[in-house]
């Protein structure tokens, strides 16, 4: 459903009876002047479309610092929208789990030689570990806003 203006006018709201339809030519002239209509038009776009909702805040990465590293560097993740604590990168298909972020903007963690399976907030998981080998992965973050996009990264021999 489009929450265009044309859209509005469709919907009749019938204040004697408090009753709510929607026609298919609605007759122009619902009494009380172009106000009223406008008023109503108004009202019938918020329950036609709902109330504006505030936007995600999902994290967002713009790069890692460096773009290539081996097992036990340091990277850093630069983007926005990380939370204090409880952040979570994925790379491939394993994560590094409950990273922290001083300014909401740094990840800073150490490429470890295996990750952890279980997806953040997971109740139950084995006990397995993804191994990592030198390749091309897709990194992104995961914390309580949501997922980031994903950036390229190279894990390269020591």
């Amino acid at each position: 459903m489009s929450c265009s203006k044309r859209h509005a006018r469709l919907v009749r709201i019938d204040v004697k009876s408090r009753s709510i339809s929607v026609t298919k030519n609605p007759r122009p002239g619902l009494g009380g002047g172009r106000n009223v209509i406008l008023y109503l038009s108004l009202f019938a776009s918020l329950l036609a479309c709902g109330t504006p909702t505030s936007p995600t805040m999902a994290p967002m990465l713009s790069s890692a610092s460096p773009a290539a590293a081996a097992v036990g560097n340091q990277v850093m993740l630069i983007g926005e929208n990380f939370t204090a604590t409880a952040n979570h990168v994925k790379i491939g298909v394993g994560y590094v789990h409950n990273l922290s972020s001083p300014d909401g903007m740094t990840i800073l963690f150490a490429v470890p030689s295996a990750l952890d399976v279980c997806v953040p907030g997971q109740q139950v998981c084995p006990a397995l570990a993804v191994m990592l080998s030198p390749a091309d992965y897709k990194l992104s973050v995961i914390n309580d806003r949501g997922t980031s996009n994903e950036i390229s990264f190279t894990l390269i021999e020591r």
